[in-house]
């Protein structure tokens, strides 16, 4: 469960990472 909740926030950060540097 705890590991499912942080992938989640990992690929979350990922997406806004990508959004800032494009």
């Amino acid at each position: 469960m705890v590991m499912s909740q942080c992938y989640g926030i990992i690929k979350y950060t990922l997406v806004i990472v990508n959004l800032i540097f494009w």
